[in-house]
Order: C-alpha cells, then sequence, then structure tokens
C-alpha cells in the first residue's frame, strides 16, 4: 500500500456496524459461523450481491453471501456501490490508499486501480461518492474476516445506465486478466410502504438477478419492474460473469427489515443474496494452451479489422499443432452489448485457426441480419469465439442448459444455437429447445417429433475483454 495515499476513514461505524473491534469481530464471525454453505455451488465463485444496510437488519442475508466465499483464494476484492448522497457522472474510484475499519485498513490494490483508470471509459479518478458513503464500507468488515486481508478496489457508481454498466464490467474483466478476483455488488432491494409489495418486487428482482440477461435486467430497473438501490452494480457483477464464462448462479437468501423487527406496516426494506459461479459440471477440458486461445483472439480481432477496413486478412501461424487440427467454430461479435453479427462453421473440414479467420471476416461483413462492420464501430464492438466438440445425436432430456448446444435437422431444415445463448437469455431445457426449432424454421414443437433429430455439443468459449479497435491496450 501506498503510504502517503489516503485513508478513507470509518463513516459509519457505530451506526451501521459496531464501533468497537472486539465487538464487531464477534458479531460478524458469529453471523458467518450461522450461515449456511450452498452445497450446489460447485464452482470458483466470481461475483456475490450482498445488503448494505445496518447489520442488526441486513447482516445475516450478507453472511449468507460472505460464507460461500469464505476461505477462498482472492487476489482482490472489487467493491461496486451506488451513490446515496452524491451525484456525479460516470463511476468514482479511489485508485490508491485505502478504506478504514475498527478491523483495520483494506489497501486498495493500486494495480488493478491503474488499469482500469488507463483503458478511459467512464471510470474516474475521485473520492466523489466515497466520503459519507455506507455502501462500500459496510462490505469491509465481512472481506476482512470471510478473506482475510486480501485488497480491495472501491468503485461508487452514478449513473445506472446499461451501456456504463456494460463499460464498467468489460473494463474489469480486462483489468484481472490472470488473476483470481471477486467482484461484490452492494445492494438493497425493495424499499417502501408495503410489505406485500416488498415480498412480490423482490421475488421479481431476485428471479431477473437469478435469470434474466444484464441489458435485459437493467430495462427491467428501469421501467421499475425490478427494485434495487444498488441494481447497476448487480447487473455489473452479471455481465462481469458473463465475460469470465461464469453460467452458474444461486439466489442464496432474502428477508425483510420486517422480518428482522417484527413490525408489521410501515417502512420495509428488502434485502437478498446471490452468487455467480463457474458451474463445475459444465466445465470441460481446454485442449488449447493460453498461448493458442491469446492467438486465435489476435486472428479473429485482425480479420474483423481487415473486414471493416479493407485490409489483408491475417495468415495461419506455423508452429501450433493444435491450431492446426481442424474444428467447427463461431465467431460472435457484440457492439455495446448487443449482438452485431456470429457466423459458424459446424463441420470440421478445415485447420481451426483458418476456420477463426474466416468467420471472423463472414461475421463481421457477411451475417445477412446486419449490415456490413465499418470502421467507426470498432472501439464499440467486442467478440468472442466458440470451439466446437463433435457432434452426437441425443434425447432432449439429456441437453444440459449451459452445457450443451443444439444442432436439429428435419423437414428439410436446420439449426442450431450455441450453449451460451440460453445461458444468457435465462432459458430453461424445453424453452431452449423451442427456441431451436423456431430457429430452424420449425414450429416450435418440432423437438417432441421422431421425424426431426436432434445433436448436442460442446463449446470452448474465448472470451475478449475490450473492444476491437483499441490494439494499443492489448497484451498478446
Amino acid at each position: 500500500m501506498n503510504t502517503h495515499a489516503p485513508i478513507r476513514t470509518a463513516a459509519v461505524a457505530g451506526q451501521f456496524y459496531p464501533a468497537a473491534p472486539e465487538v464487531l469481530r464477534e458479531e460478524v464471525d458469529a453471523l458467518l459461523a450461522a450461515a449456511p454453505k450452498d452445497d450446489r455451488i460447485t464452482g470458483d465463485i466470481v461475483a456475490i450481491v450482498a445488503p448494505h444496510a445496518g447489520y442488526i437488519y441486513s447482516g445475516r442475508i450478507a453472511a449468507v453471501a460472505y460464507r460461500q466465499v469464505q476461505g477462498r483464494q482472492y487476489d482482490a476484492v472489487v467493491i461496486l456501490a451506488p451513490s446515496h448522497r452524491e451525484g456525479f457522472a460516470g463511476v468514482s474510484l479511489m485508485p490508491a490508499g485505502g478504506y478504514e475499519t475498527p478491523l483495520g485498513i483494506a489497501a486498495i490494490h493500486e494495480g488493478i486501480a491503474r488499469k482500469l483508470l488507463e483503458q478511459g471509459g467512464c471510470i474516474h479518478e475521485t473520492r466523489k461518492g466515497h466520503g459519507p458513503e455506507h455502501a462500500v464500507e459496510v462490505q469491509i468488515p465481512f472481506i476482512q474476516r470471510a478473506l482475510g486481508n486480501v485488497p480491495i478496489v472501491p468503485l461508487v457508481m452514478g449513473e445506472h445506465s446499461w451501456p456504463v454498466c456494460n463499460s464498467v464490467a468489460r473494463a474489469i474483466a480486462t483489468a484481472i486478466e490472470g488473476m483470481t478476483v471477486l467482484v461484490v455488488a452492494s445492494s438493497d432491494l425493495y424499499h417502501g410502504e408495503s410489505e406485500a409489495e416488498c415480498e412480490t418486487i423482490d421475488r421479481v428482482t431476485l428471479v431477473a438477478a437469478e435469470s434474466r440477461p444484464p441489458q435485459q435486467f437493467c430495462a427491467d430497473l428501469d421501467a421499475g419492474r425490478a427494485q434495487a438501490c444498488g441494481g447497476a452494480p448487480i447487473a455489473v457483477a452479471k455481465e462481469y460473469a458473463r465475460l469470465l464464462g461464469a453460467s452458474g448462479v444461486r439466489v442464496l437468501a432474502h428477508a425483510t427489515s420486517a422480518d428482522v423487527t417484527g413490525h408489521r406496516g410501515g417502512y420495509v426494506v428488502g434485502y437478498g443474496a446471490i452468487a455467480y459461479f463457474r458451474d463445475g459440471a459444465a466445465v470441460e477440458q481446454s485442449t488449447l494452451s493460453e498461448e493458442d486461445r491469446a492467438l486465435l483472439l489476435k486472428l479473429a480481432r485482425e480479420s474483423v479489422r481487415a473486414a471493416a477496413t479493407g485490409g489483408p486478412l491475417p495468415q495461419p501461424p506455423e508452429g501450433h499443432p493444435a491450431l492446426e487440427e481442424p474444428k467447427g467454430a463461431f465467431v460472435t461479435l457484440h457492439k455495446e452489448g448487443d449482438l452485431r453479427g456470429c457466423i459458424g462453421l459446424l463441420q470440421a473440414y478445415q485447420p481451426l485457426a483458418a476456420t477463426v479467420i474466416e468467420m471472423a471476416q463472414a461475421a463481421a461483413i457477411n451475417d445477412p441480419r446486419f449490415p456490413p462492420l465499418r470502421e467507426h464501430e470498432l472501439d464499440r464492438t467486442t467478440l468472442e469465439i466458440s470451439i466446437l466438440s463433435p457432434f452426437e445425436v441425443t434425447k432432449p432430456e439429456h441437453v444440459e442448459v449451459g452445457r450443451h448446444g443444439i444442432f436439429i435437422t428435419g423437414r428439410g431444415r436446420r439449426g442450431v444455437l450455441l450453449p451460451q445463448v440460453a445461458t444468457e437469455q435465462g432459458w430453461d431445457r424445453e424453452t431452449f429447445l423451442e427456441h431451436v426449432c423456431l430457429k430452424a424454421g420449425l414450429p416450435r414443437n418440432a423437438w417432441q417429433s421422431s421425424d426431426v433429430v436432434l445433436e448436442r455439443f460442446s463449446a470452448e468459449i474465448i472470451h475478449d475483454t475490450g473492444p476491437i479497435g483499441r490494439e494499443e491496450t492489448r497484451r498478446n
């Protein structure tokens, strides 16, 4: 920690949680000890949602979130919080120093902070939102007791639109490359005068936070269908988890302030705990080295850039045996979070590197759903590569959402959906099967018929976490 950097002193000790170190330590430890461990979480937890009210109200729910990560090893914790007291544009980052609590100082990870600021965008070096704000501070004693002396990166969000949330998620994913970092979204849920309304709206909010794509979750917040004062941090956590390939999600706990106080009627606040994790059951063994994956991303970016600018396509490299194996692959483009092109090759008849080059070019300029990608769009466009396993004929009940893609053929038609589509859209198995039928131009229930063939496959997904146009920020 930079010993000359400012320390943000505790602002709400004695109000939201005990000011005496020993009392605080005992209270947090007791809450963690009483919290249940969810055995359904089978993989690495990359993000959690935890409430930020006074511990007497929401401490029990926060403890459930932190119980799931207790004792795990992280290089840093990024805390995302809403600004309750100050209005400002963008996202505020304290890049050095630390946050003080009665349990000691949580040092700021200056390396990650610097990388976030170097990317530009909506994250700014400022103390706005940090001074009197409680939503970051109340998370830190739980972090200190559950994870030890891990450094933090405190981000306070002054804006809540989807473009801002998307930008922040991608900036974090880029900045933490090569590290294991937990994102904590600090948020309470409903605030209002009706306990019945609180229960209803919180249920909608938690379902949306669990199963809706991040952009649609933001739309639910904007429309008032979902309510969370830290809705933007939750959206960032969801998109961050998606970028890291973490398809698992569990709503861990829910309560209201009325449940705690026993007072029925009057003002009530809802609290929820959520974990986003890599589903261990859905992880396939990679056949590619990190060098191979980085090289494929480089080839795909260069191919998209060439397609948009009229330049020459890159050439497949030599000396990389894994990239010379014939494999099917898709390249998907997103512009500011929205689909901008997706083209793939199902059958493996040419080397993987050549397939990625060809499909990246095609996704940029040959997807009939979109006009050709132009050079001015490159700074707002990202890509991902899906490398397909061999196909196998399957039964509907053997399709696992989040693990398998589906290829359907029959009645002179065919269609395919990649594994990540069902996860991104929040579909269950039946909905996934219905949509692959519609993609093929078949009736919605055609998957139940004997005259169609279903094949399943898995995909190794390689995410690019920054815009295609910003080559100067890359490390290849």
